[in-house]
């Protein structure tokens, strides 16, 4: 993929990158097309469109996804030029595509990403918007060593899917950061990832450093909230 293409995508303002509650970017996506406001109601968001996803890695290869699968609101197509990820298909289905291969998944499917190649580059192609999808993976798909140590080895929620919440759902992301949530890749990026990691560190706040330690944390939270 050339760097200049990439370039002029962020140039353009379609670079946007994948945030966590630390700071840290899990994904990059540049809009080929045109740029889809994310988690509204954008007429563009219900057309076809072309991206670019780019991801950083970490080490180990933890995926940006792990045990938390997500659907997607149309049939999406990805062609990996560079790298390769592990995904699972609906709870069943465990693939593995490497460059320059092919990875489809149906509206009707949800899936999440387990492992990535740092530095992996898709070309994700995705059609029209379906008015009937309406589910949203759950978080928690097994019992993690969080469940095993606070909750009698239960897991706190159910295996399945539910209703998508549009109002809900959609906006979870946008006023806070305490999920991840998609930023512009702008002039100000580098100042708000560097208040960010600066508040946390006021708050005193230790970045755990991958996403699995990231992830068995938050259960732990939710866990001891619920106690």
């Amino acid at each position: 993929m050339s760097n200049w293409f990439l370039n002029v995508l962020q140039k353009f303002g379609r670079k946007y990158a994948l945030v966590d509650f630390y700071g840290d970017v899990q994904l990059y996506r540049y809009f080929v097309l045109f740029r889809e406001d994310h988690f509204d109601d954008s007429w563009t968001s219900n057309l076809p469109n072309i991206l670019i996803h780019q991801y950083p890695g970490e080490p180990g290869g933890w995926g940006p996804d792990g045990p938390s699968p997500h659907s997607h609101p149309w049939s999406s197509l990805g062609l990996l030029v560079k790298g390769g990820y592990t995904e699972v298909i609906d709870e069943k289905i465990n693939r593995t595509t490497n460059a320059f291969g092919w990875s489809y998944v149906p509206y009707t499917s949800n899936h999440r990403l387990v492992t990535v190649i740092p530095g992996s580059i898709s070309i994700f192609m995705h059609w029209f918007r379906r008015k009937d999808w309406n589910a949203h993976g759950y978080e928690c798909k097994k019992v993690c060593d969080a469940c095993e140590k606070f909750n009698d080895g239960v897991c706190m929620t159910e295996i399945g899917v539910r209703p998508f919440n549009p109002q809900m759902d959609s906006k979870v992301g946008v006023k806070g950061w305490r999920t991840m949530k998609f930023i512009p890749v702008d002039k100000n990026f580098d100042t708000t990832i560097s208040e960010r990691k600066a508040a946390l560190v006021r708050m005193g706040v230790v970045n755990p450093g991958t996403s699995e330690a990231k992830l068995n944390i938050g259960n732990i939270i939710k866990l001891k909230a619920l106690k």
